[in-house]
């Protein structure tokens, strides 16, 4: 079933958000997104809200470092026993272990008490990726976490675990969960920065969803702000593929196989249509209209039917706007949200 099918503005945001004030931004995302609203991450409430120290909580092994906001994982002490309550905990479907505590996730709670008097019918929450996560958390010798095989499998299915425990939650106040995980190490696929292979990469994504799905019965889409390998990315059992399209759509496109192939089995695509660091007075909605309407006749030209393409869409900021000023992200959302309601 595709829970998309019948919204009105087929539009959501990213997660991270520049604002201070909960109430005021979870009411402002419900107005601009009613279909689709998703909870705000606000760093500038808590340094909790770190999109490394968000998810940290109850992962064996894992810090949070709240002056360097970030985390680091440290092996030296009894971390086997760590382990060992880690995987009863996982095997034995202990949800509660997983938890976000509010001071982790202001957002996350305020949202679903705001969503409750609203129409939207979906909530769009988010975790961190696990290649991100183990690409960016180390040990005090400057290891990565990516390369301790022991701890870095933990850590995956933590993460599953912490998108199931929102699903859950979103599930309780009667609505329709969508789950995102955040992926902008994806970027560096393919370059020095990244040794990985393609094998290891759909495996370890293909992991969390199969782990998610497993609980849960939803849609489970990744997000990346930057260029990487897309018949990858379309190739993993991921529903959604989230992408920059404003500063990376002439790429994505040049695969107009792997596309029609995930589309006719049910993906959707979010094109991140409006820049966020990239945002000035030129990025009009004539202007970012025509950019997206040059991609879809490139891809017809390729054999692509516009209207299903269309069908199997959704609009998104280019990426999480926290770094932004309150007001201009205020206005992105609202350009956003305009985008999906013109006719392309």
């Amino acid at each position: 079933m595709n829970p998309f099918k019948n919204l009105q503005v087929k539009a959501t945001g990213i997660g991270s958000m520049p604002h201070k004030d909960i109430s005021y931004i979870c009411g402002f995302i419900l107005d601009n997104f009613p279909d689709l609203p998703f909870w705000p991450q606000l760093s500038r409430v808590d340094p909790h809200e770190n999109m490394l120290i968000q998810y940290s909580e109850n992962i064996p092994c894992i810090f949070a470092d709240l002056e360097k906001k970030g985390a680091y994982f440290d092996m030296s002490g009894d971390n086997q026993q760590q382990l060992l309550e880690f995987y009863e905990k996982f095997t034995e479907g202990d949800f509660e272990y997983f938890r976000m505590s509010p001071e982790y996730a202001a957002g996350f709670y305020q949202m679903l008490k705001q969503i409750d008097v609203k129409k939207a019918g979906i909530l769009k929450g988010q975790v961190v990726g696990p290649l991100t996560f183990l690409a960016s958390v180390q040990d005090k010798e400057g290891k990565l976490l990516l390369y301790n095989e022991e701890l870095s499998d933990a850590v995956t299915k933590a993460l599953a675990m912490k998108a199931v425990w929102q699903a859950k939650q979103i599930i309780q106040v009667n609505k329709t969960p969508v789950i995102f995980f955040d992926e902008p190490y994806l970027a560096s696929f393919g370059s020095a920065f990244c040794n990985l292979s393609k094998e290891k990469v759909i495996s370890v994504i293909n992991d969390v969803v199969e782990v998610v799905k497993t609980y849960v019965n939803i849609s489970v889409g990744v997000h990346c702000c930057g260029n990487t390998d897309w018949p990858m990315m379309l190739e993993t059992k991921m529903d959604i593929i989230n992408f920059d399209f404003y500063g990376f759509g002439k790429y994505f496109i040049l695969y107009p196989e792997a596309i029609k192939k995930f589309i006719d089995k049910g993906g959707m695509i979010a094109w991140g249509v409006v820049p966020t660091t990239e945002f000035d007075s030129t990025c009009t909605q004539r202007v970012l209209l025509d950019k997206f309407q040059v991609a879809l006749k490139e891809l017809e030209k390729k054999g692509l039917n516009k209207q299903n393409i269309l069908d199997h869409s959704l609009f998104t900021p280019s990426c999480g706007m926290g770094t932004l000023d309150k007001s201009l992200a205020d206005e992105i959302v609202k350009i956003t949200a305009e985008f999906a309601k013109m006719k392309i």
